[in-house]
């Protein structure tokens, strides 16, 4: 099992944007909410609660979180790499976190492994969720395009996307953004500022989920069970491809359009997770090559 902390710095050397550890609360706090209490408790519905409810362990994540500025002068680059591990590395890179959710009580267990050459992330989840979290500060309108690969292995029985109790999948890629609160009804700001007291920082308010579902149709675009402002994109289904590699591409700014009608914020975070708790079965999956790339 990896550490819970991993702290260093995060390894987008290019980027000319200071990263905020407030950025990384936001996403840590979001996918907290969207992924609910889990093991069928439900979601409690009031903002402020649902902040509170997970703020075991987050402080302490922040501690560890390193803000990073590059060297002025650089000129844009070809693309941005998310790796799992340095070339040639067997550790996990400083930049990925993991995340676990105090009411769940197992967690997901996440190791380097070799496939060939490459050293790719695989996951194995029984009755569990964690996740790993890489805390970025990225421009999708400059950088649309993101790629990875995912091999699912088993996926969860019972996994369904349009229930609660069904909410798991084998493996997922979550995208957070940077938003502007301003658009909060007035109960909803008086949460969000109380948990920015709270905490010293405030949670995102929208994120694009990528899945490989067991059963939902490839092409679904749903809200999530759990969290509205959360939007589910079935990209892989079923045991078809299972045990096989699926390289992906989706555009970040049409998938958001398509999402919520508007233009991206700058992204926050990219989270991957295999998660098994509200099925009460097994899930386990591979994540490699994730990157972004310009237009």
């Amino acid at each position: 099992m990896l550490s819970k902390v991993r702290s260093g710095f995060i390894s987008l050397p290019q980027q000319s944007r200071r990263f905020s550890t407030s950025a990384l609360f936001q996403s840590v706090i979001f996918l907290q909410a969207v992924l609910g209490c889990g093991s069928g408790r439900g979601l409690v519905n009031s903002v402020f609660l649902r902040l509170g409810y997970f703020s075991g362990g987050l402080l302490g994540l922040l501690l560890f979180v390193n803000s990073f500025t590059a060297a002025a002068g650089e000129t844009a680059p070809a693309m941005i790499d998310i790796p799992f591990a340095a070339a040639g590395s067997k550790v996990l890179d400083a930049g990925w976190n993991e995340l676990h959710f105090p009411r769940i009580s197992k967690a997901t267990e996440y190791r380097l492994v070799a496939d060939g050459s490459e050293a790719v992330l695989t996951a194995h989840s029984q009755q569990a969720a964690s996740a790993l979290l890489h805390a970025v500060d990225i421009d999708p309108v400059a950088f649309p395009r993101l790629q990875w690969r995912w091999r699912a292995q088993q996926l969860p029985a019972g996994g369904d996307i349009s229930r609660r109790q069904g909410d798991d999948y084998a493996a997922r890629i979550y995208i957070t953004f940077a938003e502007d609160p301003a658009e909060l009804s007035w109960t909803e700001r008086l949460a969000y500022e109380a948990a920015g007291l709270l905490y010293g920082a405030y949670p995102p308010l929208r994120a694009i989920n990528y899945v490989w579902a067991t059963k939902a149709p490839v092409g679904t675009m749903t809200a999530s069970v759990f969290q509205p402002r959360a939007m589910m994109f079935v990209i892989d289904s079923g045991s078809q491809y299972l045990g096989q590699w699926r390289q992906t591409e989706r555009n970040i700014v049409a998938d958001y359009r398509a999402a919520f009608g508007r233009l991206p914020p700058h992204i926050s975070a990219v989270v991957v997770m295999s998660d098994s708790d509200n099925t009460a079965s097994t899930a386990s999956a591979d994540f490699s090559r994730i990157r972004f790339l310009p237009r």
